[in-house]
This record gives C-alpha cells, structure tokens and sequence, in this order.
C-alpha cells in the first residue's frame, strides 16, 4: 500500500485484511519489492525511509542471494533508506537466517515474543523516541483498619485473604496502555467513611526522576 498516511486506519485494516501467507519464504523477491516502494517514494528532503522484515524465519541466506540483497541495501542506504528485521518465530535466540540478513544491512534482529512488545517496538523505530511514559509505576493501596475487616486483590495474579498490609504492584507503561486493579473489600457495618489511601509513583525514562 503505497503512500497512504498512518492516520487512514480503514485503508490499512482493508488491506490487511485481503493478506494471506502462500508459496514459500522468498525473502529475496519480498526485499526487493519493498525496496523499490522506499526507493521511489523517499524524494521529499529530509526524509527518512525505514524498510521493515517482519518473519517468523527464513531459509539460510547462500552467497547468491547474499551478494544479490547486499547490492539492494547499499542502494537503499545511498538514498536514505534503513532496513529493520522483526523476528518473531518465538524462539529465544532467533532465527539464524534472520540474523544473516539483518547483518547484511550492519545490525542485529529485533526478536520479539509478544504482540505487546510488537507495538512498542514498531513505534519505537518508526518514531524515532521510546514509547515508554512511565517505569516501574507503582500503585500502593493503603487501606483503613477502622472501615475495612478484609479485602483481596482480584485477577490472575490474586493474593490470599489477608491483613492491613499495603498492597503493590509495579509495571512499565507506554503510550495508550492503561493499568486497573480490582479489589474485594469488606466493610465494618459502621460509619467509618475513610476507606484507603491510593498512591501512584512512578519514574521518568528519560532522567529516572521519581514522580
């Protein structure tokens, strides 16, 4: 899809939705394309392409087909162009032919594990700025002895039923993410209104200032 702004959702949602994998992993063939598409789009001054293979594996690169896509990106770099690999065979060390050719364009894979770190990590190389707002953010709930006989964190991660103790959970925040805890409370039959007390904390990526 050639020229369409990041901001025509529909447009991109429709054609992706006319996708679907056939034939074999030619690498070559898929480089190629899209380097012709950076190559004679990137004609506005001052701005940068970014070519970006996204595979769950390739076949190894042989020296034919090395010496073919290393010709490719040094075209691609003369104009300006960058390519990026996305790993995403769920393998921990990566795959091997990946790695083949994100060292031919000079770098290393991107080796991602989740549709999370997709999103942060595609919006990290297509910004050009790290998508993290907040780190380690810290919600503290304090709850008040004199109203609250017992209470439990609610979810996956549900703790026993227990004291008075503040409960605390830490989590790295990017931009659009949203983090909630659910709490079972039991309430003393009294007027006591003061319930808890709520804290959020978390710190800055850029200095580690504690907010």
């Amino acid at each position: 899809l050639e020229r369409s702004p990041s901001a025509d959702r529909q447009t991109l949602a429709d054609v992706l939705d006319h996708l679907a994998p056939r034939g074999a992993t030619n690498v070559g063939a898929a480089l190629q394309e899209a380097a012709l598409v950076a190559l004679n789009t990137n004609q506005s001054p001052g701005r940068e392409c970014q070519v970006i293979l996204i595979s769950d594996g390739a076949p190894v690169v042989g020296n034919q087909l090395a010496a073919s896509m290393r010709g490719l990106l040094d075209e691609m770099t003369r104009d300006g162009a960058r390519l990026e690999v996305v790993d995403v065979g769920g393998s921990p060390s990566g795959d091997a032919g990946l790695a083949q050719i994100a060292a031919l364009a000079g770098g290393n894979p991107l080796v991602i594990d989740s549709a999370e770190a997709m999103s942060v990590e595609l919006t990290e190389l297509l910004s050009g700025r790290s998508p993290v707002l907040a780190q380690r953010a810290s919600l503290n709930v304090t709850f008040n002895p004199k109203a609250v006989r017992a209470y439990r964190l609610l979810g996956h991660e549900a703790t026993t039923l227990g004291g008075m103790r503040a409960a605390s959970t830490q989590s790295t925040l990017t931009a659009g993410q949203a983090a909630t805890a659910v709490y079972e409370v039991w309430l003393y039959p009294n007027d006591e209104a003061h319930v808890a007390d709520v804290e959020v904390t978390w710190h800055s990526p850029e200095d580690d200032r504690e907010h």
